[in-house]
């Protein structure tokens, strides 16, 4: 499985649903998503950029944990973001591209990531 597009009617990813999918390079998430549960993404090899829609309200626990996902693009605000979101990396950057700092998940990646030894950087586009 090397690239996704999934249905414009999907409104929920099942927890787990692309765990361990080691080839997957590519994924288009419909504009309509909902929520992404928990390890969705989780042990992603290949995966490297996401750009979650606006759409989506809710991301899960370790969705993209221990993946090779090294920039994430979030178009709207999220009203929860589970617990360790992505797993930091001690060879590379990870980018949290987020569209403004009003929203009260900014403060949290800010409490989770903010740290000398942690190499995720979270940018705010307005």
């Amino acid at each position: 499985l090397l690239s996704v597009m999934l249905s414009d009617r999907l409104l929920i990813i099942g927890g787990s649903a692309f765990c361990n999918c080691r080839a997957l390079e590519a994924i288009t998430l419909p504009p309509r998503l909902y929520a992404i549960r928990a390890h969705a993404f989780s042990e992603t090899a290949k995966l490297k950029q996401i750009t979650i829609p606006e759409s989506v309200r809710y991301v899960g626990d370790e969705a993209f944990s221990r993946s090779a996902v090294c920039q994430i693009i979030f178009e709207g605000w999220i009203e929860s973001i589970g617990i360790c979101l992505i797993t930091p990396s001690s060879t590379y950057t990870i980018e949290i591209i987020v569209p403004s700092d009003e929203f009260y998940y900014v403060e949290k990646l800010y409490k989770e990531f903010d740290d000398d030894r942690s190499n995720v950087r979270i940018t705010i586009e307005s």
